[in-house]
C-alpha cells in the first residue's frame, strides 16, 4: 500500500511544492530563542505593532494602531504615548537630531520633534501606500508599496503580483521629491547600507531583498541581494555587528492559518496561482462527522469540495543576512510557538527587538554571541546568496563523468560540422563550449540531446554507450536542452509549454498552472502561467524554455545561448539557478558568445574551431585574450568606441519623422527623427517598446487608428498596412527573432536572399534565371562572410550566427534607404561581431539612415552617433555620442 501511495503521489506531482522555498536548515533552522525572550510590551500596551525603531539617543519606539509609543528597555519601565495620529501609524525612521518620522495612513509623513509636538513633512508627490522610511544625509527615503491601492489592501497586490511600487527621495530642506525607482513588487522595508552608499529594500511580492546604489558615480541599476527568501519580507534594519535584519511575515509553505483568518481576501488567495503556502501544507483530512472535527485541532479550511484541518503553526521568522544575502542567524520559533506575525526586527548589537503583530507584543531576544558567519558557510547559504562572478574551484574534480563523447563526427553534404571531438561533463560541473559561428558547438549539443544523429563516434552516459534516436529518449535518460532558437508552441500557454510531453497524470489545468508557477518562482521568472506564448517577448520566451528544461529534473542540462534575450538582472538570476543546479550535482553544458559569462560561470572551457577541439582548460587559468586567440587562431581587438565620424557634406537631412506614435499600452507617444548618414541607437530594457516602435515604422505592426500618431517619410505622411509597402518605400526591418520572422529555413541560402530582392519593385522578374540568382547573391554572401557548405545549402543547416548574416544579406539585397537592425549581433561570435559593425558603419557612410535596436550597451555606444533611450513605451532621454555613458543610459532606462 505504501508503494502504491508513493507512486500516486509522484503521478500527481505532489512533491514539486518543496522546491518553492529554501531549506530551513543551518543558520535558518528553527530555534527557541524567541520563546526564551521577554515581552517588552504586551497585554494590551501595544496592539498589532507595525514597526519598531531604536533612535540615536537609545530610545525604543513602536508604531501601533494610531499611536507612536516609547517603550521601556528595562523590565520595570512603562509604555508612554509619544503621538496620537489621525490615521494608522506605519513605518518609522529617525534622523541624527533625534526627530522621528512616521508614515500616517500611507498618504502622509509626519515628523515627531524630540521636545514634543509634530508637523507634516512637505512632499512634492502624492502618496497612496507609504510603508517604510529611512533617513540619510538630509534626505528622507520612502518605500511606497503600491501606486494603485491603500496599505490595508496589500493582499490584493500580493495575490495579483502587482509591481507598481516605487522608492522616493525627499530633500528635507528644500522639499523636492525625486523618484529613485519604480515598478517594484510591493517594497515594504527600507534601510541605508552600512557604507551609506546604497539602499537595501525588501519586496513583499517578490520574496527578495534588493539594493539600489545612491552614489552619483556608481551604476544606478538595482542589484539582487537575497533573491529567493523563504517567506514574505517586511521590514529590514541594520545590525551594529554587521549585516541586516529582515522580518518575514510568514513562511511561504505554512501560511494557511493566517490566510484563513483573513476572510476579506481568502477566496482571492485560493483562486490565484501563487499558492506555495497552501499547495503543500501539513494538512489532515477532517472526519466526515461534524462532531469529530474539533478533535482534529487547528483551523478548518475548505479547498474545493474537500475539507482539511491545519495543525497550529508559527509564522514568525527574522533572519540576519550579510551584504551578499547569506544568512548569518535566524529567530524562528519551533512548531507550536506563540509569536506569529513578526513584521519588524531592530537590534542594538546586544538585543534584538521584534514586533509581533499576531501576538500584540514587542519581544526582546538576546543577540547570539557566536552569530558571525562561520568559515565555509557560503555553500550552506547558497539559496539566499548571490554568487560571485568567479566560481570556487570545481567540486567535480576527480568525479566520474556523467557524459563522455569520443571521436564524435557529423558530416553534412560531405562537409564535417564536427570531426573527432572528445568532450566530457562531470556531476556538479559547469562546462562551457566556446568557438566561432560554425565551429560546431550547436551541432555537438544537438547530438548529445538526441536531436541529431552522429556520423561516427560514440556517446557514453555513465560509462555506457548510448545512441539517442530522439530528444524524448535523451530526456528520459536525464538530458535536457535549452535551444538557441525558440522551440515553443505559440498558441499554447506558458504552463502547457513547460509540461508539453510530460503532462502530469490525473490532473487539471489549475494544478498544471500551480506547478508551473512554483517552478517559475523558484528561479525568479515573473511570468503568468496562463499567458499565451505568442504574447510574450523574446526574453520571456527564453525563460519558458529554461523552465521547461529544469522541469524534467535532468542530470545533464545543455544551455545554448540562454542569455541572448535576457536583461542583466534576469541573467544574474539564471546564473544563480545554474550554480544551484550544479551544487545539487547536475552537470551543466553552457554555450555563450559572451566570453565573460563563460569565464565567470564555468569550471572548465572547451574551445572548438572549424569543427575540431582545440583545447580544454580550467576557466580560472584562462584570460579573455587567450580564449579569443584559441577560438579564431589570432588576436582580435575588442570593439572600441570610434571617434566622431565626419558625415559627408549635404547628407544631414531628415528622412524619417515619428510623432506621438501609440499602440495599446506598449508604445505611448513615442517621437523621434532619423537622419541620413547617421546611426541612431535605440536603447532600453526588454519590454520598453523599442522593438514595437521599429515594427510600426516598418509596417509589421499597426499603430492605433485614432490618435495613434503620425509617421513622415521625407515630410510625407505614411501609414503602412503591410511590410511590403514599407519595403517599396525603402524601409527594411531586420528582426530579432530570425527563426520565426527572418528566413525560410527549408530553402537554400541563395533562394532566401534572392526572394528578398524579388520583393522590391526594381527586383521583380517574370522569369528567374539561375545564373542571375547566383550573381545577385554571391557578392552579398562574400561581403558578410557567410560560412556555408555551398550557396545551395539549406539555412536550417547553418549555425545561428551564419543564419543571422543571411537575414542581414536579405535586407541589403533590397537596397534600402532606411535600415532598422533589431539586435543585429545576437548569437554572433566575437570574430563576426566586428564584421557586422563594419557593415553598419559602411551603410551610414553611403548616406543611408541606420537604426540599431540593442540591449547590449557597449554595442550601442560603439555604433551610434545619437542614442535614444526608451522607457515604458516612450522616449525618456536623448544623448549624443559625446554625452552618452553606460551609467546615463541605464539610469534613463530604469528611472
Amino acid at each position: 500500500m505504501k508503494a502504491i501511495l508513493e507512486r500516486l503521489r509522484r503521478a500527481l506531482r505532489r512533491d514539486r511544492a518543496r522546491d518553492a522555498v529554501p531549506v530551513l536548515d543551518g543558520p535558518l533552522a528553527p530555534n527557541d530563542r524567541i520563546t526564551a525572550g521577554r515581552r517588552v510590551a504586551g497585554n494590551g500596551a501595544v496592539e498589532a505593532p507595525d514597526d519598531v525603531l531604536l533612535a540615536p539617543d537609545g530610545a525604543l519606539y513602536a508604531s501601533c494602531g494610531r499611536r507612536v509609543v516609547r517603550l521601556p528597555r528595562s523590565r520595570n519601565g512603562e509604555v508612554a504615548t509619544v503621538a496620537t495620529l489621525p490615521a494608522a501609524a506605519g513605518g518609522l525612521a529617525a534622523s541624527a537630531d533625534g526627530a522621528v518620522f512616521v508614515c500616517v495612513g500611507g498618504t502622509a509623513i509626519r515628523r515627531l520633534r524630540p521636545e514634543g509636538g509634530s508637523e507634516a513633512v512637505a512632499l512634492g508627490a502624492d502618496l497612496r501606500c507609504a510603508l517604510a522610511l529611512a533617513v540619510h544625509d538630509g534626505r528622507l527615503f520612502i518605500a511606497e508599496g503600491s501606486r494603485d491601492r491603500a496599505p490595508e489592501e496589500w493582499p490584493r497586490d500580493w495575490a495579483e503580483q502587482s509591481a507598481s511600487g516605487r522608492i522616493l527621495a525627499v530633500d528635507l530642506a528644500g522639499g523636492r521629491t525625486e523618484v529613485l525607482a519604480e515598478g517594484l513588487a510591493y517594497p515594504a522595508g527600507l534601510a541605508v547600507s552600512h557604507d551609506r552608499r546604497s539602499l537595501f529594500f525588501t519586496e513583499l511580492v517578490g520574496h527578495r531583498v534588493r539594493k539600489l546604489a545612491l552614489s552619483a558615480s556608481a551604476s544606478l541599476a538595482i542589484e539582487p541581494v537575497a533573491p529567493n527568501l523563504p517567506g514574505y519580507p517586511v521590514r529590514i534594519r541594520r545590525d551594529p555587528r554587521g549585516g541586516y535584519w529582515v522580518a518575514l511575515l510568514g513562511l511561504r509553505t505554512h501560511l494557511l492559518d493566517f490566510i484563513v483568518s483573513q476572510p476579506e481576501y481568502v477566496r482571492e488567495m485560493v483562486r490565484t496561482i501563487d499558492p506555495e503556502y497552501w499547495i503543500r501544507p501539513r494538512l489532515r483530512p477532517v472526519a466526515r462527522l461534524p462532531f469529530l472535527a474539533p478533535l482534529q485541532g487547528g483551523g478548518i479550511v475548505v479547498l474545493g469540495r474537500r475539507r482539511y484541518s491545519a495543525p497550529p503553526q508559527t509564522y514568525g521568522l527574522a533572519i540576519r543576512i550579510d551584504d551578499a544575502g547569506a544568512a548569518i542567524e535566524s529567530l524562528h520559533d519551533r512548531e507550536g510557538g506563540s509569536h506569529p506575525g513578526i513584521v519588524a526586527a531592530e537590534s542594538d548589537g546586544e538585543t534584538v527587538y521584534l514586533a509581533s503583530q499576531g501576538g500584540d507584543a514587542v519581544i526582546a531576544v538576546a543577540a547570539a554571541a557566536n552569530a558571525e558567519r562561520p568559515a565555509g558557510h557560503a555553500a550552506a547559504a547558497a539559496p539566499l546568496r548571490l554568487a560571485s562572478a568567479r566560481r570556487e574551484p570545481s567540486r567535480a574534480a576527480g568525479r566520474r563523468p556523467i557524459l563522455e563523447v569520443r571521436a564524435l563526427t557529423k558530416v553534412y553534404d560531405g562537409v564535417a560540422a564536427i570531426e573527432n571531438v572528445d568532450f566530457s561533463a562531470a556531476p556538479g560541473e559547469v562546462h562551457a563550449l566556446a568557438g566561432e559561428n560554425g565551429a560546431g558547438k550547436s551541432t555537438l549539443c544537438k547530438i548529445i540531446s538526441g536531436a541529431v544523429s552522429p556520423t561516427r563516434g560514440e556517446v557514453l552516459l555513465d560509462g555506457r554507450a548510448v545512441r539517442f534516436r530522439s530528444p524524448s529518449e535523451a530526456r528520459r535518460a536525464g538530458i535536457s536542452m535549452v535551444y538557441q532558437e525558440t522551440s515553443l508552441v505559440p498558441t499554447l500557454t506558458v504552463a502547457q509549454n513547460i509540461f508539453l510531453g510530460a503532462e502530469p497524470r490525473f490532473t487539471t489545468y489549475r494544478n498544471v498552472n500551480i506547478l508551473a508557477q512554483q517552478l517559475l518562482r523558484r528561479f525568479n521568472f515573473w511570468l503568468d502561467p496562463t499567458a499565451l506564448v505568442e504574447q510574450l517577448g523574446g526574453a520571456q520566451k527564453k525563460m519558458v524554455q529554461i523552465a521547461r528544461a529544469l522541469h524534467h529534473r535532468a542530470r545533464l542540462i545543455l544551455f545554448d545561448e540562454p542569455t541572448a534575450s535576457l536583461t542583466p538582472e534576469e541573467t544574474v538570476h539564471l546564473f544563480h539557478a545554474i550554480r544551484d543546479l550544479a551544487g545539487e550535482g547536475v552537470a551543466i553544458v553552457f554555450v555563450s558568445h559572451a566570453l565573460e559569462e563563460s569565464l565567470g560561470l564555468a569550471d572548465r572551457i572547451t574551445v572548438l574551431r572549424d569543427g575540431r577541439r582545440v583545447m580544454t582548460a580550467d576557466a580560472a587559468s584562462l584570460t579573455r585574450q587567450e580564449l579569443v586567440r584559441a577560438m579564431v587562431g589570432r588576436a582580435v581587438a575588442a570593439s572600441s568606441r570610434p571617434a566622431t565620424r565626419e558625415r559627408p557634406p549635404g547628407r544631414r537631412c531628415r528622412v524619417l519623422r515619428v510623432e506621438n506614435v501609440t499602440m495599446g499600452t506598449v508604445v505611448k507617444n513615442a517621437s523621434f527623427s532619423v537622419y541620413a548618414g547617421e546611426v541612431l541607437g535605440l536603447a532600453g530594457l526588454v519590454g520598453s517598446g523599442r522593438t514595437e516602435v521599429a515594427k510600426i515604422v516598418a509596417g509589421a505592426l499597426k499603430r492605433r487608428f485614432v490618435h495613434g500618431g503620425t509617421i513622415y517619410l521625407h515630410d510625407r505622411p505614411v501609414r503602412y498596412r503591410v511590410p511590403r509597402q514599407a519595403v517599396e518605400d525603402g524601409i527594411v526591418y531586420i528582426t530579432e527573432d530570425r527563426k520565426l520572422e527572418g528566413f525560410f529555413e527549408t530553402l537554400s541560402v541563395e533562394d532566401n536572399v534572392y526572394l528578398a530582392r524579388l520583393a522590391t519593385r526594381a527586383g521583380r522578374r517574370f522569369w528567374v534565371r539561375g545564373d542571375d540568382k547566383a550573381r545577385a547573391t554571391r557578392g552579398l554572401l562574400e561581403r558578410l562572410r557567410v560560412r556555408a557548405s555551398s550557396p545551395r545549402a539549406k539555412v536550417v543547416e547553418l549555425s545561428g550566427g551564419n543564419q543571422q548574416k543571411v537575414v542581414v544579406a536579405k535586407a541589403l539585397a533590397q537596397d534600402p534607404e532606411i535600415v532598422i537592425f533589431d539586435e543585429p549581433t545576437r548569437g554572433v561570435d566575437v570574430g563576426a561581431i566586428e564584421e557586422i559593425h563594419q557593415s553598419i558603419r559602411a551603410l551610414a557612410a553611403e548616406g543611408k539612415a541606420v537604426v540599431v535596436v540593442s540591449s547590449y550597451l557597449p554595442e550601442i555606444l560603439a555604433l551610434a552617433d545619437r542614442i535614444l533611450v526608451m522607457r515604458q513605451g516612450s522616449v525618456s532621454a536623448e544623448f549624443t555620442r559625446e554625452e552618452a555613458t553606460e551609467e546615463k543610459i541605464l539610469f534613463a532606462a530604469v528611472y
